[in-house]
């Protein structure tokens, strides 16, 4: 290999190392099915945790935005947000309405959907639950899950879900997210 050529190839992977990096702060899991979630970092200008799902297959992945009440459990898809103090104690979920289900301003299942291709990943900001009583570092655990045999709480049987969606869990291992006091 020529000079030249040699010193090229050192630059970009020099390059994919320092894009990397950051990323080496995440609690991140991939389950046996390719599917890496990650915890990346607080968003509080929507008061939300950033979440990152990445396709490690061969395949495409499909998933589901969360339905509204997906974050309590009610609706498959689950989007599990934990959130634990400094003391270990894991912050309660917050009250609500009670209504859930499809929105009214999003097209069942096209709006929902998002497609990740092989090596992509998909960004998303998944909406903190909890009473925020200090602003301060909190352990965050997150688990996505998609089953359609289980039944939850709320499940709405008119809601036909796609045959097409990755069907399983994956979790985060705890990283530590400073998050700010929520009012």
């Amino acid at each position: 290999m020529e000079p030249i050529a040699m010193k090229t190839k050192l630059i970009q992977f020099l390059a994919a190392l320092l894009i990397l990096l950051p990323c080496a702060v995440t609690a991140q899991t991939t389950d046996e099915s390719g599917l890496k979630v990650s915890v990346i970092r607080a968003a509080p200008e929507r008061r939300a945790i950033i979440i990152r799902f990445e396709n490690r297959t061969a395949a495409p992945l499909r998933l589901l935005r969360p339905i509204d009440g997906s974050e309590w459990g009610w609706h498959m898809p689950i989007y599990s947000l934990t959130i634990t103090d400094s003391n270990g104690r894991s912050l309660p979920i917050g009250g609500r309405c009670g209504m859930s289900g499809l929105y009214s301003n999003l097209k069942w299942p096209d709006d929902y959907r998002v497609q990740i291709l092989p090596g992509d990943a998909y960004e998303m900001a998944v909406e903190i639950c909890r009473e925020i009583p200090v602003s301060a570092s909190y352990k965050v655990t997150f688990e996505y899950q998609y089953d359609p045999t289980v039944k939850t709480r709320m499940q709405d049987d008119r809601i036909k879900y796609p045959g097409d969606l990755w069907v399983g869990t994956a979790k985060t291992e705890a990283t530590t997210v400073e998050i700010a006091k929520q009012p």
